[in-house]
């Protein structure tokens, strides 16, 4: 696959990316930083307020938790790829999927920075 000349010179497209890369960065490193060595850790991977009280929390391990930074690289690498090969059909559309991507990777810091503050 090789990258178009003009994508790598749009200045917007390459604005939005470096977003992205900034959010995918701060994800990792937030997540890897607060989540522990210890593989007994308990965190919280979901919480359903309708469920009631007692069952508001779903506990997990420290592999689920770590599948937030996997999802934000899955989500970085898969919109790339997807610009790129959309670019030569059009540009708007190559950098609406960039945006969306952005979108994502902001839900997913904020997300999972609040199921890690929940405890």
């Amino acid at each position: 696959m090789t990258i178009p000349k003009k994508y790598a010179q749009d200045r917007v497209t390459l604005l939005i990316l470096s977003i992205n890369l900034v959010l995918l960065v701060l994800c990792v490193v937030s997540i890897v930083l607060k989540v522990t060595g210890d593989t007994n850790s308990v965190y919280v991977v979901q919480y359903r307020p309708n469920l009631g009280a007692s069952r508001a929390t779903l506990p997990g391990g420290t592999l689920d938790i770590l599948a937030f930074p996997l999802f934000s690289l899955l989500i970085f690498v898969s919109h790339t790829i997807l610009s790129i090969r959309s670019y030569a059909v059009q540009r708007h559309l190559a950098n609406t999927i960039l945006f969306m991507a952005t979108i994502l990777l902001a839900m997913s810091l904020i997300i999972s920075n609040l199921l890690l503050v929940i405890k």
